[in-house]
Formats: C-alpha cells, structure tokens, sequence
C-alpha cells in the first residue's frame, strides 16, 4: 500500500488550494475534485494560484502537541510534523511543506485565536540558478 509523502499541495486542476497529495509511487490525488494525476509522468503540471509572504526564516519549531479541539493527537502532528509555535507573539499550528528533497520550503501557519478558517502561507525566499 501506498504512503503519502506530500501533503496539502494546490491541486493541478486549480479548484483547491490544499487537498491535493501525492504518494510515493509519484501519483498524485485530489481530494477536492477527485482526480488523479501522475507526477513522474509530468513535471510541468501547473499548480493553482497561491498568494504567499516571502520570508527569510520560516516559524522556528516550538513542540508537537496533540490539537483537541480539531480532533489531531499527537502522535499525527509528529508523523506529518505539525507543530504548535510561537509567530509574531501570538501561538500558531504550523503545517510544513517540503521539497522533493525534504527540505521544509514553506509552512501554512493557522492562528486558532484570531480566526481559525484564516491561515497565511510563509514560503523561504530563495535564489536558485
């Protein structure tokens, strides 16, 4: 059986800006429209639109702790390394997205206090060549 190793990606068909996940065989699932598409196959798939803060340091790691009101234990935020820290003074659940080579290239950081449908996506600003 197949595991995912990428999570809460933009969907290729542009509907979702999260539900799409691809697994480790590079085939890649929709959980909004519910089409699948082949990542190996395609390297050029476009993505939806994001709007995204560029950053120079991403939310540093605070703890993993289980998030009662959203039904997610512990032990699920340490497999998919969803953290709770600290950004602009104000505590925050931060889900990181990595790059195919693992390194954490963005975070979708949610503030529960505030409003928590309302999330901003910090992404590293880098200068590739």
């Amino acid at each position: 059986m197949s595991e995912w190793v990428q999570t809460h990606l933009p969907c290729p068909c542009g509907q979702s800006s999260d539900a799409y996940s691809i697994n480790d065989k590079g085939w890649g699932k929709c959980f909004s429209c519910g089409k699948n598409f082949n990542e190996e196959a395609s390297d050029s798939t476009p993505r939806g639109k994001q709007q995204v803060a560029a950053v120079k340091e991403l939310v540093p790691f605070g703890e993993y702790r289980a998030l009662s009101k959203r039904k997610i234990t512990e032990e699920t935020c340490k497999k998919f390394g969803y953290f709770v820290g600290e950004f602009k003074e104000q505590t925050v659940q931060v889900a990181p997205y990595r790059h195919n080579d693992g390194e954490v290239i963005a975070q979708k950081v949610r503030s529960p206090v505030v409003n928590p449908r309302v999330s901003l996506w910090l992404a590293l600003c880098r200068l590739t060549r």
